[in-house]
């Protein structure tokens, strides 16, 4: 099992017709957000080799073993204590098992939308679980600003230990 700690953002075609259809709707509201090309259309957090996140195909917010491969999934590694696995660990506990969000997933794109309190959608659920702030309005830009802010909070603490 690969150990990996961090952002998985998914880059990849999905293997089924529909989810090729929605891979590609989901990166064109995101990129018209942000006025920018958005080749992610899916993230999930790893903790120890384990990813969670919310998924359409598996019904919800849930935690599996996934090969991350490398032709699909760009892998933002995260430098996080034993402390901060565990309280993402708690916080994704208040999620698990919830549906897919897939109205509070367009209030990504329409800020008109509230997001739900009882479902999610899988960037909310990764910065949820980082304590990002708006959750339900993180794009896979937010999450990879994030990972590099943490890149550095990581060499500030080694320049500090020499």
């Amino acid at each position: 099992m690969n150990a990996f700690t961090g952002i998985a953002l998914y880059k990849g075609l999905p293997d089924k017709q529909i989810y090729i259809l929605f891979h590609y709707i989901t990166c064109f509201f995101l990129s018209i957000r942000k006025l920018r090309v958005i080749k992610h259309s899916h993230a999930e957090i790893c903790i120890d080799g384990i990813c969670y996140s919310s998924s359409v195909r598996d019904g919800g917010v849930r935690s599996k073993e996934i090969d991350l491969n490398h032709d699909k999934w760009d892998l933002l590694e995260l430098q996080m204590t034993e402390k901060e696995k565990q309280e993402s660990l708690e916080i994704f506990k208040t999620m698990q098992n919830k549906s897919y969000d897939f109205i509070g997933a367009l209030g990504v794109v329409l800020s008109f939308i509230k997001d739900s309190v009882d479902k999610f959608f899988c960037f909310e659920v990764v910065a949820r679980m980082l304590n990002m702030q708006n959750p339900s309005k993180v794009t896979p830009l937010e999450l990879k600003k994030v990972s590099e802010i943490w890149k550095q909070r990581t060499l500030k603490k080694e320049d500090h230990l020499m």
